[in-house]
């Protein structure tokens, strides 16, 4: 069993701060405490100062979230038409709708990947973290592991935890990756990140207060 105490902490310095999320699958297999205990890495001397149950996620916050560009559209929607057209290579059924998503432009394709993600991060409930440390959003990030489960190392979060999904089997299934956490890309993402989801005051190390929230095993 995992729950949220609160401590009281000395005030620190720190280098930077980045923002993970606990998606929908995590918490639905009950991988939220082991996923805190790895983000919460003494020896690489990072510490979680706020973390936040988000049970019902709005829609609106996940579009605010992935506010992506038309190069990442672009990229990722040609990533989508190449896995069609790969399968259509190998000779796998095709359907009309798969071929109405082929005629669409990259961009377009890409909105669809997003839509898709937008709908598995509302699905259910999440966990809001932000971790800290020096050189806390490279750390989080090695620690996460690839985007994709099934290239992902096994010794991250994905590669150990995430049933080896791949992008082929989910944009086969019309649905996101299952890809268990998000973290902050870099220190312009993580600041927009952590505002959006704690407000200011955190995202630029204005803390009220000497209190934060942890995720501790009940042993």
């Amino acid at each position: 069993m995992v729950k949220c105490v609160f401590n009281n902490i000395t005030e620190q310095k720190a280098d930077e701060r980045t923002l993970v999320l606990i998606k929908p699958d995590a918490v639905s297999r009950k991988l939220a405490g082991t996923i805190m205990v790895r983000l919460e890495n003494k020896e690489d001397g990072l510490r979680i100062i706020e973390c936040k149950r988000v049970p019902e996620p709005a829609r609106e916050m996940i579009e605010l979230h992935y506010a992506k560009d038309d190069a990442w559209l672009e990229k990722t929607g040609n990533r989508l038409r190449l896995q069609y057209l790969r399968r259509r290579e190998e000779g796998d059924e095709i359907t009309e709708e798969d071929k109405e998503l082929l005629e669409k432009t990259n961009i377009e394709l890409g909105k669809v990947v997003l839509s898709r993600i937008v709908d598995y991060m509302t699905s259910g409930e999440m966990i809001a973290v932000v971790v800290e440390g020096a050189g806390a959003i490279e750390k989080v990030r090695a620690m996460a592991g690839a985007t994709e489960p099934k290239t992902a190392d096994p010794w991250t979060i994905r590669g150990e935890f995430g049933n080896g999904d791949s992008y082929e089997e989910s944009n086969m299934q019309k649905r996101s990756i299952y890809n268990l956490i998000h973290a902050s890309d870099d220190q312009e993402d993580a600041k927009r990140e952590i505002e959006l989801w704690f407000g200011v005051d955190v995202a630029e190390g204005r803390e009220v207060g000497n209190e934060f929230k942890r995720f501790v095993r009940n042993n």
